[in-house]
């Protein structure tokens, strides 16, 4: 009778749980060998384009140059890109959009931006510093945006300037990766991101940075603040509500871990599965999702929903593919160097997936 009554109660408890996704990559995934070959290829491809500047980036003359060279050089941190080279001297952390001569307004000059900065630069920068373990850019970074109230750059007269301003949430994000690479703790790593649904475009593509850069940083420090976060081998996992992504009461404050030593009440409650490499939030997982059904051929899409769904054959499909100049590479990889930052977007996509199988 006790062993029926448990039983009732886990199958009213299915609604409070989101059911399991498989999420690590199967042993036997048809096309890993054709993917791998070509994800070879693209980065040779993309070191030979990045070889004709001296700063070794790969969009050295797109305003948007930081984004797709710190993406670029985040999948292999190459030894001839030059992280420091839109560095301004006199000012420690700070950066530009691409290495002298610098993007900015002028009259006459095509080659220009509204703003010196602005935080899809930023994004680009925390996922190379984060990859290539480069803490004293962001500890820099971080010094000089304290300095000037977080203002990361100038404007042209007209121009919106708040987009050379970190908002709490970029703020939090950068002092999360500080925190989780070594650096002293700091308060203001607790501030959230928010995830608002039907972004498009390079709203779309930075939103799905941002989940990548949390989900890469909380599976490495194991941080119990931290959503989502990695589960040791055997582990289970209970999921949050999606409509308020709190916790259910038996999970306690953080994720709840199972194993052979669970009480069979609890481990009776957990829906059967298999184990996850990542977890994510039910908003997050949600805009994952949303995006990948909107466009699912761009390769950031298909690779966050290959790590996160457990649904590889897609972004493997698009690894196997040879690049060409102007093939579809999703709605947004738009820049002066319209190759390189093609041939960036795949390199930094297929790494996401493809690093799983190592």
């Amino acid at each position: 009778m006790r062993a029926l009554l448990i039983i009732t109660l886990m199958l009213c408890a299915c609604d409070w749980f989101e059911p399991e996704r498989e999420t690590q990559p199967p042993d036997t995934e048809v096309g890993i060998d054709s993917a791998r070959t070509q994800h070879a290829a693209r980065i040779a491809q993309l070191a030979e384009l990045s070889s004709a500047h001296p700063s070794g980036w790969a969009a050295p003359n797109s305003c948007d140059g930081a984004l797709w060279s710190y993406k670029a050089a985040a999948a292999t941190c190459p030894p001839g890109f030059n992280a420091d080279a839109s560095a301004y001297p006199d000012e420690p952390g700070r950066y530009g959009r691409t290495p002298p001569p610098r993007c900015w307004p002028k009259v006459g000059q095509a080659h220009t931006s509204e703003t010196t900065w602005s935080g899809d630069m930023g994004k680009g920068l925390f996922g190379y510093a984060w990859r290539c373990g480069r803490l004293d850019m962001l500890i820099d970074h971080a010094e000089h945006g304290k300095e000037n109230l977080w203002q990361m750059g100038e404007g042209a007269p007209g121009s919106v300037l708040s987009r050379a301003v970190y908002r709490p949430s970029m703020v939090g994000l950068l002092y999360s990766l500080i925190y989780a690479m070594g650096g002293s703790d700091n308060v203001n790593r607790h501030w959230p991101n928010v995830y608002p649904s039907g972004l498009t475009d390079f709203e779309a593509h930075l939103q799905m940075l941002t989940i990548w850069i949390v989900g890469e940083v909380a599976e490495a420090s194991g941080d119990a603040d931290a959503v989502p976060r990695a589960l040791p081998p055997g582990a289970r996992v209970v999921r949050s509500w999606p409509e308020t992504g709190k916790k259910h009461p038996i999970d306690g404050p953080n994720t709840h871990l199972f194993d052979a030593s669970t009480p069979p009440f609890e481990a009776l409650l957990m829906a059967s599965g298999a184990m996850r490499l990542l977890e994510v939030s039910e908003t997050m997982y949600q805009r994952i999702e949303e995006h990948y059904a909107r466009d699912s051929a761009d390769p950031l899409f298909a690779a966050m929903h290959a790590i996160y769904a457990g649904d590889y054959a897609p972004i493997l499909a698009i690894c196997s593919q040879a690049y060409a100049p102007g093939m579809y590479v999703g709605e947004y990889v738009r820049c002066d160097d319209q190759s390189a930052c093609e041939l960036a977007h795949y390199v930094h996509a297929c790494d996401i997936a493809l690093r799983r199988y190592n």
